[in-house]
C-alpha cells in the first residue's frame, strides 16, 4: 500500500514534520500562476485509509514533535473527518506538539466559527494560507477566486478561532503594469491581517503558454529581478505590523531575507537597496 501519492508539498518550515497525506491535489486548482497540482485530479482519502497510513508511518518516524496534514487545502474536508484524523495522529504519536496544514480562503468561508474552533481545540494550531496579493485586479487576473475583502474575512475568522496564521504572497504577480497596485494593496492587507508569519515568494513562469495566458487575462508583463526588488521595498515600507516573523528565503527568491516586522523593517529595506545598488 502506498502511503503517499505524488505530488507531496509542504512548507519549508515543516521539513522535519510527520507528513500525513489526507488528500491529493487542490479542490479549486484554477489559479493561473500555480503549477503545483496542474493535471492532478483532486481526491480525498477515506478515513480508514488515512488511519492505516498513520499507523504505517510509525516505521518511518521516531517521536516527531510536529505533524503536517498534506493536501492542497485540508480545510475542504468534513470537519468530523479532520477531527478524527487529528485524534488518531495524537494517539499513535503522543510526542506530537503541533499540527498544521494548508488552507484557502475559499474553504475557510464554508466553516463556521464553531467548526474552526473545534479544529483548533483538537490540536491544529497553525495554518498556511496563500493570499498571493491584496489587489482585486491581480487576484481576478490570476483567477484566484476570492477578493481582497474575502481573504481578509477568512484570515480574521482563523485568528478569531485561535489559529496561528502564516500567509504567503507572490512577488511580481501583478507584472510591470500593476506592480504598485500589488505592493500597496498587499501591504494594506498584511497590515489588517497582522499574521504571525509572512512569507514572500517570487513568481515562477515555467512555460511560454502560461505567460501568454497571463498576458491575455490582464496585460501581464514579466518583471525583472531589480523591478521586483523595488516592489518589495515599496511593499515592506507600507506594512505596519508588530512581531510578525518575515521570511523571503524560498528557492524562487532573488534576495534572501529574514527578520521580524516591524523591528527589522528598515534593515530589510536597506539590504534590498544595497543589492540593487550593487547591480
Amino acid at each position: 500500500m502506498n502511503i503517499y501519492q505524488s505530488p507531496v508539498y509542504r512548507p519549508p518550515s515543516e521539513a522535519n514534520s510527520l507528513l500525513v497525506q489526507v488528500s491529493n491535489g487542490c479542490s479549486y486548482n484554477k489559479c493561473i500562476f500555480c503549477y503545483m497540482y496542474k493535471g492532478v485530479k483532486y481526491q480525498t482519502k477515506s478515513l480508514d485509509e488515512v488511519k492505516s497510513h498513520i499507523r504505517e508511518l510509525t516505521s518511518l518516524y521516531h517521536r516527531p514533535e510536529k505533524a503536517f496534514l498534506v493536501g492542497g487545502d485540508v480545510v475542504n474536508l468534513e470537519t468530523d473527518m479532520i477531527l478524527s484524523i487529528v485524534k488518531e495522529i495524537k494517539e499513535v504519536f503522543p510526542s506530537i506538539k503541533r499540527i498544521s496544514s494548508y488552507c484557502s480562503a475559499i474553504n475557510v468561508k464554508q466553516k463556521s466559527i464553531k467548526e474552526l474552533r473545534q479544529l483548533k481545540e483538537v490540536g491544529i494550531s497553525l495554518v498556511y494560507l496563500g493570499i498571493e496579493s491584496g489587489s482585486d485586479i491581480v487576484l481576478d487576473g490570476m483567477c484566484k477566486g476570492v477578493t481582497k475583502n474575502e481573504q481578509l474575512e477568512a484570515c480574521l475568522r482563523l485568528r478569531e478561532a485561535g489559529f496561528d496564521l502564516s500567509v504567503m504572497v507572490i512577488s511580481g504577480l501583478g507584472g510591470k503594469h500593476y506592480t504598485n497596485e500589488h505592493a500597496l494593496e498587499t501591504a494594506d492587507l498584511i497590515t489588517k491581517i497582522s499574521p504571525k508569519y509572512f512569507s514572500l515568494l517570487s513568481l515562477e513562469i515555467r512555460s511560454e503558454k502560461l505567460h501568454e495566458g497571463m498576458k491575455k487575462r490582464f496585460n501581464f508583463e514579466k518583471m525583472t529581478p531589480l523591478e521586483i526588488i523595488d516592489e518589495t521595498i515599496l511593499m515592506l515600507s507600507k506594512i505596519d505590523v508588530k512581531n510578525c516573523i518575515f521570511r523571503s528565503n524560498h528557492a524562487s527568491n532573488h534576495v534572501r531575507l529574514a527578520g521580524v516586522l516591524s523591528k527589522d523593517k528598515q534593515a530589510l529595506i536597506d539590504t534590498l537597496k544595497q543589492v540593487k545598488n550593487y547591480y
